[in-house]
């Protein structure tokens, strides 16, 4: 994907939405766990929806700057990794729990 590329030199966009979406993810969940948001939810539940606003707020990120400048078929690569990334992050979340 053209859009990964900085400085006339590709990068790989599969490790680069990893770490946004892993970074997101993180700081969300200590954000939140801050006194000032009363966030009262075990434990679970909240590492739930970090991952999933994580996953929102990166991708309506990406549809907002990539808006009108990339090819249906760059979004949908877009797309397939950061599904990708995200059920990665899920499973190794959770998939001790259950």
């Amino acid at each position: 994907m053209q859009f990964f590329s900085r400085n006339k030199e590709l990068s790989d966009p599969a490790i680069i939405i990893n770490s946004c979406l892993e970074f997101l993810f993180n700081r969300i969940t200590d954000d939140l766990d801050r006194e000032g948001y009363s966030w009262n939810k075990p434990w679970g539940v909240k590492r739930f929806e970090s991952i999933v606003l994580a996953k929102f707020i990166l991708d309506y990120s990406f549809e907002k700057i990539a808006e009108g400048q990339l090819a249906e078929e760059d979004k949908t690569g877009y797309y397939n990794l950061s599904d990708t990334s995200f059920s990665n992050m899920f499973n190794s979340e959770f998939s001790p729990v259950g």
